[in-house]
């Protein structure tokens, strides 16, 4: 699942500057908790995208989202043992 602007985003080779909210297909809404609550998984993969690029990030979203999951993998660009959650 990746995260942009607070958002789940379908992206397409790369191009994030062209990744748009997922609020279509199966579930009504691109923002992450609801949007899991519809597509209910048991494993996830989060790439908080803002926090890759430096322009922001999605710690809150990325703990409430990992609690509703029995296993969580999170890519958020870290640089340095302090940047862990």
């Amino acid at each position: 699942m990746d995260l942009k602007g607070g958002r789940v985003v379908h992206g397409k080779r790369g191009e994030r500057n062209t990744y748009r909210p997922l609020d279509w297909g199966l579930s009504p809404t691109a923002e992450p908790v609801p949007y899991l609550e519809v597509i209910r998984p048991e494993l996830l993969y989060i790439a908080d995208l803002d926090r890759i690029a430096g322009t922001g990030s999605h710690d809150a979203e990325i703990r409430a989202c990992a609690r509703m999951v029995r296993r969580c993998f999170v890519d958020r660009g870290c640089r340095s043992p302090d940047d862990l959650l």
